[in-house]
Parts: structure tokens; C-alpha cells; sequence
């Protein structure tokens, strides 16, 4: 390698280890480097304002914006509400409970961070409460608020795009990310039952175990056989909906069992308040899908539903929420998309160093060289992820490995949609590890508990986030199943 690539990634390690911030870090170290090839140094502000100037950018803050409405008032605990209706009756349900909240919070705010904060400022110390460990309590909530990475809508997605180079649309990421986002769920509960089990830990509901398990399998069978009726047209369009009507009456009149007092109206609030903001990504996907708007459009179309649910039907039906936090909304995300624009904007000149100094056919050759096998090849970059994951945050990451390590993998046949599930899926588990995991010192503050403790105890669920990514990284069709659908290829 030249001496200036020593330069740039030499001093941009040491300005982080000297605890600069990485935004900074990328810059100074890219200047540096642009000084050392004899490069006019004001082509630095010019690399960084064209890496800001980007269309595709411009869905950042509208969903930036979007997640910091619907986070106004008690979003959370409506989620939380909703989700106990469904999910309360298993082992430990209040786990559960937590795992799929985090599932419904990340469809409205896309951060790991904010749900880590909202569900856990609400969940983890009635888990405590009603008799769970507390480190059990903050482990659900930390990992369970990586689902929303995945999920769109999904910044992490729109900032993977632009740094593959729009080879990987983000309408395409947005699909793709559906069935991994909840395949990790699905494993984070099944870690969560079998210690709520282990460990003896409360259920929330008194109806029998065999019996809820088979209403809500049950449910869900007749639910799925009555959309496929309807689709493939075994049913009559108007007596599949009429049938579809029979059994969302039924599966509310079951559910109004274990709401407690108020029955049936209470179960019919709790459905409205929770199912209103869940509309969010089913407005943003089908729009997409349906091609009635690209994937920055769908984002201003977010903040609008986001505004008519939380500022308008909420503050003037449940009086939840005031005009007057509209103001703190617009404040928050202008600050949060302040960072996020500077940090991609250096990020971009960072990388044009390394594509000057051809770094990334250094690496492709490199990696090449080791094996030409698919799936070692997979098994490497995973590796090197996850070592990265945990000393440095996801957005930069994505912003420096892509261009390099997306040529390595597309030499292999591997999909760039793809790699962009298993990148982010793998960043995420990098979120919940010490010594630098945002969520998990996020986690800790809110759960009130010192970092050591839930390191010791937090391993089977960073197990089943390890099985979801093996999962993802060898099953493509995870990923790019419902992305096949939509484009018909």
C-alpha cells in the first residue's frame, strides 16, 4: 500500500482513540491525506458538501421526523398495551411483550437508540415488578430495539444506498428488510420463553397456555387461509370480506377475555390508539410497492400521517398530545439530521481518499486471495463486521466498508440488496456489545444498572441474533423474497 494510505487510516485510528468524534475524525484524517497527494485542500469542503448533496438524502430527516412525532406522548405504552393483548398469555409474557413492542416502536422511528429508551423507560421496571431479573428485563429491551433497523422505514438503509453507489435502491432495502427484521425477533422470543420458563417467570394472563396458543394459532391459520382465498380467488371477493369481518369480530370478542374491566371498548381503544401509528410502514411499503411513490416521497407522506395521528386525532381524541411539542419535534430533528448530514458528508470524502489510494481493490485482492469460496468468503466478512461492530457505530461503517467490502462480495455473486441486510443486521448486534454499543449503555441508563452486569447474562440472545444473522447471510431469499415478488423477477 502507498505511504498516504498509512496516513489516512493511521491517523484517522488515533483521532478516535484520542476520543475525537468520528465525524471529525473522518475529515481531519481525509484532509491530511488530500495535503499529503498534493490536492488543492479546498477540495475537502467540496467533497463534503457533494456527499450531503443527494436527493435520496432528503428522506432522512422527513423520517427523522416522522419517528420523533409519533414518539410524542404515550406511543410507547399504547404499543406496549397492544402488544400485551396478543402475546401477554405466553411464559414470561412480559418479555415477549417487550420483543415485539420494540418490533412495532422501530416500524415508526427506525432507531435502536429511541427504542431502547421509550420501551425500556416504560417495560423495564414492571418486568422487575411482577418478579423478572433485572438484567433479564434490559437484555430483552437491548436487543429486542435492533428489529427496527431492518424495519422500515430504516435510515440505516437510505445511508447503505447512497454509500453503495444507488446500486441497492432504497425502495428495495425498505422490502427487503421485513422478513430478516422479523426473523430476529421471532428468535429473540424464543430465547425469551425459554429463560421466562427456566427461570419460573410470571405470565401476564390466567387463560391456559394450550387454550390461548391455539386461539392465536388458530387465528392467525383462518386469518392467512381467508387472505389466500381472496387472493387466488377460491372465496368470493365479497364473501372473503365478509368472512375476513366474522373473524376480526371473533378474534376481538376472544381478546376482550384478558382485557380486564371495560372489556370489548377497552380492546377496541387499545386497537385504535396502537394500530393508527402501525399504518406508517404499511402507508410507506404498499405505496412503494404499489409504485404510487418513490421512497423520499414516502417519507414526507410519513410526517403527514405522523402529524394527522399524534397532533390532531390523539390530541383532540385521547388528549395525549399538544401542538406545543411540535416545536421540541422540529428542534430534535434538526439537531439529530445536523449530525447525520455531517457525518455522511465526511464519511464521503473519507472514501474518496480510499477509492484515490484504490483501497478497496486492495481488499477485493486481498480477500480473493485467502478463498474464492462464496460462503467462506461470507463467513470472513462476518467476522470482520462484528469485530468492527463493536468498537465503532453503525452509520460510519456503513459509510467506510461499503464501497470496499460491496466489490468483494459482488465478485462472488452475491447480491448488493443482500449484503445490505446482512451488513446492517450484523452492525446492529455490534450496537448491543461493549465497550462502545450505543443501545447497551442506552439500555443500562434506563434499566439503571452497570454495564458488567448485563454483558455476564446478555450471551443467549446475542446467540440468537448470531443464528438470525447465519440465517440471513446463508438464506438469501430471505432478504430478497418479498423484493423478487415486487419487482417480478
Amino acid at each position: 500500500m502507498r505511504p498516504e494510505t498509512y496516513l489516512l487510516l493511521g491517523s484517522f485510528l488515533a483521532l478516535i482513540a484520542l476520543r475525537v468524534p468520528i465525524s471529525f475524525a473522518l475529515g481531519l484524517s481525509s484532509l491530511a491525506t488530500l495535503l499529503a497527494l498534493g490536492v488543492n485542500p479546498v477540495v475537502a469542503p467540496q467533497l463534503i458538501f457533494a456527499g450531503m448533496n443527494k436527493v435520496s438524502l432528503m428522506a432522512i430527516p422527513f423520517f427523522i421526523m416522522a419517528g420523533a412525532i409519533m414518539s410524542r406522548g404515550s406511543m410507547a405504552k399504547k404499543l406496549i398495551d397492544f402488544a400485551q393483548l396478543f402475546v401477554g398469555w405466553m411464559p414470561g409474557g412480559l418479555g415477549v411483550v417487550n420483543v415485539l413492542a420494540s418490533m412495532f416502536f422501530g416500524t415508526t422511528s427506525g432507531s435502536a437508540v429511541a427504542a431502547t429508551s421509550a420501551i425500556g423507560g416504560v417495560l423495564i421496571e414492571p418486568m422487575v415488578e411482577a418478579g423478572c431479573d433485572r438484567e433479564y428485563a434490559v437484555n430483552v429491551t437491548i436487543t429486542g430495539s435492533t428489529q427496527g433497523l431492518l424495519i422500515p422505514p430504516s435510515h440505516n438503509a437510505i445511508i447503505y444506498s447512497l454509500a453503495a453507489g444507488g446500486i441497492a435502491t432504497i425502495e428495495a432495502l425498505f422490502i427487503a428488510g421485513v422478513v430478516p427484521g422479523i426473523l430476529i425477533g421471532l428468535f429473540l422470543i424464543a430465547v425469551a420463553v425459554i429463560l421466562a420458563v427456566r427461570r419460573g417467570y410470571p405470565r401476564e394472563s390466567s387463560i391456559p397456555v394450550a387454550q390461548a396458543l391455539f386461539e392465536f394459532g388458530g387465528s392467525l391459520l383462518l386469518g392467512a387461509a381467508v387472505l389466500a382465498g381472496i387472493h387466488f380467488n377460491w372465496l368470493p371477493r365479497l364473501g372473503g370480506l365478509a368472512v375476513m369481518l366474522a373473524w376480526i369480530g371473533f378474534l376481538a370478542f376472544r381478546l376482550q377475555r384478558r382485557a380486564g374491566t371495560g372489556g370489548i371498548t377497552r380492546v377496541l381503544r387499545l386497537i385504535v390508539e396502537a394500530v393508527l401509528p402501525l399504518f406508517t410502514p404499511l402507508i410507506i411499503l404498499g405505496g412503494i410497492m404499489l409504485g404510487w411513490f418513490t421512497a423520499v416521497e414516502s417519507s414526507v407522506i410519513a410526517v403527514l400521517w405522523a402529524l394527522l395521528v399524534n397532533f390532531v386525532l390523539f390530541a383532540w381524541w385521547f388528549r395525549d398530545t399538544s401542538w406545543r411539542d411540535y416545536s421540541e419535534v422540529v428542534i430534535s430533528t434538526l439537531k439529530t439530521t445536523a449530525m447525520v448530514m455531517f457525518l455522511i458528508g465526511n464519511a464521503t470524502a473519507f472514501g474518496y481518499c480510499l477509492t484515490r489510494l484504490h483501497v478497496p481493490e486492495a481488499v477485493t485482492a486481498f480477500f480473493l486471495s485467502i478463498t474464492g469460496n462464496k460462503y467462506l468468503l461470507l463467513l470472513l466478512i462476518n467476522l470482520l463486521l462484528l469485530a468492527l461492530g463493536m468498537i465503532m457505530d453503525m452509520a460510519p461503517l456503513i459509510i467506510i466498508l461499503t464501497p470496499i467490502l460491496l466489490p468483494v462480495v459482488m465478485k462472488v455473486g452475491v447480491d448488493p440488496v443482500h449484503f445490505g441486510m446482512i451488513m446492517i443486521a450484523n452492525l446492529g448486534i455490534g450496537l448491543t456489545t461493549p465497550p462502545v454499543g450505543s443501545v447497551l449503555f442506552v439500555g443500562c441508563a434506563v434499566g439503571k444498572i452497570k454495564m458488567e452486569r448485563v454483558a455476564r447474562t446478555i450471551w443467549p440472545f446475542w446467540l440468537a441474533m448470531l443464528a438470525a444473522l447465519m440465517l440471513i447471510t446463508y438464506v438469501p431469499e430471505i432478504s430478497l423474497g418479498l423484493v423478487h415478488a415486487w419487482t417480478g423477477k
